[in-house]
């Protein structure tokens, strides 16, 4: 239980309320034609011990004070020396005598602090019922009553409260819940909740912070300083970009010097010191307020625009205007240590906040991990990410988890990678049993399979297409050796990349309209648009490599170079759909699988003309053949996706064992779903457009009863006529949540899994600046913060 403190503060609020503190009311001067001023005898030989002296040996008598309105002097009475006649510049207490020096322009503080010592050493204020006599002061007296009467209630009721520390474990509990404050206008209620009732819903007297959920007592005349410096400590960059202003500037104290009189030249010289920054504040102190403002802005990549940067200059003004534009850049800018713990503690914090996103999704939607690795080129350091997707409204959302440097040594088997994973994963609270419950896409090396050979795993098409267009051009001993008859395919590709480096070198590439291309090496299939640069420049290049004498640098015959850029072409289309991170793909897989595989098998076309070099491509055709077939395998997981895809529910392009068997295979994972078939609210019923109406019509052909088990709903699902082309696949299992509930909740946490578990050229880029970069900021060590931090400011 609280203690009884809050009580003895009331207390003192009493003699607050019965003794008023100095007042601010200018003194009424009488005018020279309103009556004479009051006459105070001259008594600078006197002390407070001998007017005290003199009143107990009746030489001065105490009188009431005249002409006041202040309820102080219900309390004290002037001194009257009665051999003079007249009126000291003393006052004396009615209870105690004790002398108080005061003149015609004395102040009251000090004596309103008397009164309440005086008082407080009696047991009881009736006490004060000595002092009373005038109407004025019996006024005084029922309030006194009234007043104590209402600290008596507001003991008892703060004693019948909870604490805080009962309140945060019932909030925990889940007793207690956060409700938001529409009441309050002020910023910080951004950060902070209302503590409710979980079972009445009535408001209590406590308010929590919305990240850690740390109590504070609250009420409606309650001020707000103490959650605004809370909230400096807990949620890193609130305070700098949403928290009020005049806080902020409040916190900075500048001691002004003080006012002496002085010649023209110290003043001079003085201010002359104010203008170089001899201010108490240092440059320590301004720069820890721009470090979470100046690690945002670092980490968008330092460029003059965006939010971080207005957010930065905004702060810099707001400063230079409370320090009355003595500002200098030193006093501003953050040192390197600070930037680089401002960065650790901002990502830190948004993982906290992601953490709980994430334990949302596990419990309510489908969700997936994808692990992609790749190797720095500047560096040749070998990096791991993690993205993590779920279904998001009528997209797919993905959120950066972690980039890891992957050394093969370190991590040469599977146990190491899992326990990488593992520890990279428990920095946003995920188990075990949470890591086991998500799909993971990686790519097929022996090593990734050994690693999550226990969870439930899945390989990435879009590697699997990359390892299949090294395949086509390799040159070792191995069974799928490339034949000797293809040779010059593979000979075209390393001509192109040296004449690629070459003008790039010899500034060459400077004086072509289209740009050339560079390869990837940690995609392969970068090497066809490399070829596209070249096919686009071929003219110009020509010309300019002939100029030089350097024509033998350019590969030939032009015809050649087109042949195989259009054989390579479908690989390269089917690689950028496949990864597409917004919208589902896992359905496309086998579309796209089956695509390559009746495009290696057409023959190849003639209008490119007829050369030598083509006998090279028809071996290469027939060599890529024998590759799909033994590399390009769809995964059980892909089939059930494509039956999940309302065009392709018939699985025309499978035999019908294979049907039937993807018919148990989605029958047997819709039983092990408990949802209920009641009807959805209005965020998983969008109400349809225009463009539907012709869908809406052709269903009131079908089958819509509700069905019971999942071999009910697939039948009912197979009755359902197509969908228009407009509709997408998560459009229309929303839509259908209804009817067909086991077999909706599959198929939504069946279309977040990603068909590519490959990095995103964008974020191979972020990390390719952070190491071409020598600044402070850059390093493997800070890496994971750097792109944590930015990818969830963009994102």
């Amino acid at each position: 239980m609280p203690s009884t403190d809050d009580a003895v503060s009331e207390d003192v609020e009493v003699m607050e309320v019965l003794v008023p503190a100095k007042s601010t009311r200018k003194r009424r001067q009488s005018s020279s034609n309103g009556g004479s001023k009051r006459h105070y005898a001259d008594t600078v030989a006197l002390n407070r011990a001998e007017i005290r002296s003199r009143i107990a040996d009746g030489t001065c008598e105490l009188r009431p004070h005249a002409k006041s309105r202040s309820e102080i002097w219900n309390f004290f009475s002037d001194v009257f020396n009665n051999e003079t006649q007249e009126v000291l510049e003393y006052c004396a207490c009615n209870r105690c005598h004790k002398v108080y020096k005061h003149g015609p322009n004395g102040g009251t503080s000090c004596l309103a602090e008397h009164v309440q010592s005086c008082v407080s050493t009696t047991e009881e204020h009736g006490v004060l019922a000595e002092f009373l006599e005038t109407p004025s002061q019996m006024k005084t007296q029922a309030l006194l009553e009234q007043r104590q009467e209402k600290i008596a209630k507001r003991k008892a009721k703060i004693e019948s409260e909870e604490s805080t520390a009962e309140i945060r474990s019932r909030i925990e509990a889940g007793t207690c819940e956060l409700q938001s404050n529409p009441e309050g206008r002020s910023d910080i209620w951004k950060g902070f909740s209302k503590v409710i009732n979980a079972a009445t819903k009535q408001p209590t007297r406590f308010i929590a912070c919305n990240t850690c959920h740390k109590t504070y007592r609250h009420g409606r005349s309650g001020g707000t300083s103490n959650l605004i410096e809370h909230l400096k400590n807990c949620m890193v960059g609130f305070a700098t970009a949403e928290l009020p202003t005049k806080p902020e500037i409040k916190n900075i104290t500048i001691q002004k010097p003080a006012v002496v009189k002085t010649s023209k030249k110290k003043a001079a010289e003085k201010a002359k010191q104010s203008v170089a920054g001899d201010q108490s504040f240092r440059a320590e102190e301004i720069s820890s307020r721009f470090s979470s403002v100046f690690a945002k802005f670092t980490a968008a990549g330092s460029k003059l625009e965006g939010e971080p940067f207005r957010s930065f200059i905004d702060n810099v003004l707001g400063l230079a205007k409370a320090h009355k534009g003595f500002l200098r850049a030193e006093d501003v800018i953050p040192t390197a240590e600070i930037i680089s713990q401002q960065v650790a503690i901002e990502a830190q914090h948004l993982r906290a906040q992601l953490s709980q996103k994430i334990k949302y999704a596990i419990a309510t939607k489908g969700c997936c991990i994808s692990l992609g690795t790749w190797v720095e080129s500047r560096t040749k350091t070998k990096l791991i990410a993690a993205r993590f997707h779920h279904v998001d409204e009528e997209t797919v959302s993905g959120d950066l988890l972690f980039v890891a440097e992957f050394d093969p040594i370190v991590y040469r088997d599977g146990i190491a990678i899992r326990d990488l994973v593992a520890e990279k994963l428990a920095e946003f609270s995920f188990t075990e049993i949470d890591t086991k419950s998500v799909i993971i896409v990686t790519d097929a090396t022996e090593k990734m399979k050994a690693a999550f050979e226990d969870f439930d795993r899945v390989t990435c098409a879009a590697h699997g297409i990359d390892t299949c267009l090294r395949k086509f051009v390799n040159c070792s001993k191995e069974a799928l050796r490339m034949p000797d008859e293809a040779l010059p395919v593979w000979k075209l590709f390393q001509d192109c990349r040296v004449l690629v480096n070459h003008c790039k070198k010899v500034y060459i590439a400077r004086q072509l309209t289209s740009p050339l291309i560079s390869p990837n090496d940690a995609k392969w299939i970068s090497n066809l648009d490399m070829l596209n640069s070249i096919i686009n420049a071929y003219a110009e290049l020509e010309s300019v490599l002939e100029e030089r004498g350097e024509g033998d640098k350019i590969p030939r015959p032009l015809g050649f170079l087109r042949a195989v850029a259009d054989f390579y072409q479908p690989f390269g289309a089917a690689v950028e759909a496949l990864s597409a991170s917004q919208a589902p793909t896992v359905h496309l897989v086998v579309p796209h699988f089956f695509r390559l595989k009746a495009h290696v098998h057409k023959p190849l076309s003639a209008e490119h003309g007829s050369f030598p070099e083509m006998n090279a491509l028809l071996e290469l055709q027939k060599h890529v053949q024998a590759v799909l077939d033994k590399k390009l395998l769809i995964d059980d997981l892909h089939r059930a996706a494509v039956f999940l895809n309302p065009a392709m529910k018939k699985l025309l392009m499978f035999e019908p064992e294979e049907r039937e068997e993807v018919h148990r295979a989605v029958m047997a994972q819709c039983e092990s779903f408990t949802v209920s078939t009641s009807k959805s609210d209005e965020h998983t019923q969008p109400r349809p457009d225009d463009s539907m109406c012709e869908f809406s019509e052709f269903s009131s052909y079908a089958d819509t009863s509700e069905a019971i088990s999942a071999a009910e709903e697939i039948t009912l699902y197979m009755s359902l006529p197509p969908p228009p082309s407009s509709k997408t696949v998560l459009q229309f299992w929303r839509e259908h949540a209804e009817n067909l509930p086991k077999l909706s909740t599959f198929a939504l946490r069946m279309l977040c899994v990603q068909a590519s578990g490959m990095p995103p050229e964008r974020l191979v880029e972020d990390v390719a600046s952070v190491f071409a970069k020598d600044d402070y900021v850059n390093g493997v060590e800070k890496l994971d913060d750097l792109m944590f931090l930015k990818w969830a400011m963009i994102n």
